[in-house]
């Protein structure tokens, strides 16, 4: 659970604070703790579509995300995730906490699938708040206005490359 007053000391402002930029301006959090699980192969689709209680192949085109479900074999949720599909073949799960990745590796122990599950390499980062869009443009321009809700784009940032998601829960 996000927890703001380890950025604004109480004598600053603390919670309130950290609030009013969240509904009146602008602020960004560091969620690299929300760990990305790639799925990656020439099933990638297929093995997805059969952990998600979503239909991959309708809902889910390249360089768009969803939210998804995923039940183990009683109904349980597993994990609520959003998901990314950055590439045909490629797939990233969002997930906050559980472990996914030994859970969706061992779904497929037997190889049924020709895909690789790994844990990936990123540090999410999230701006939110109304005038995230606005920061958003300064940094990488125009194209950021035109990201759909739950849409992606691939963009550069001081030579790095980043993806980014509109996938926020603030306006």
């Amino acid at each position: 659970m996000y927890h703001p007053r380890a950025y604004i000391k109480p004598e600053d402002g603390g919670l309130l604070k950290e609030y009013k930029y969240l509904t009146e301006h602008v602020s960004m959090w560091d969620v690299a703790v929300e760990r990305q699980i790639q799925v990656k192969g020439p099933d990638a689709a297929e093995f997805v579509n059969y952990i998600i209680t979503r239909d991959v192949h309708t809902m889910l085109p390249t360089m768009r995300a969803r939210y998804v479900i995923l039940c183990n074999q009683y109904g349980g949720v597993i994990n609520d995730p959003v998901l990314l599909r950055v590439a045909e073949d490629e797939f990233w799960f969002s997930i906050s906490d559980s472990d996914l990745l030994l859970w969706a590796q061992g779904v497929n122990h037997a190889g049924r699938f020709n895909v690789s599950i790994n844990e990936i390499d990123v540090s999410p980062v999230q701006i939110q708040g109304p005038k995230s869009v606005d920061l958003m443009e300064k940094m990488f321009g125009e194209q950021i206005r035109a990201i759909p809700y739950y849409g992606l784009l691939r963009a550069t940032l001081n030579g790095r490359e980043v993806t980014i998601s509109r996938t926020g829960f603030s306006g």
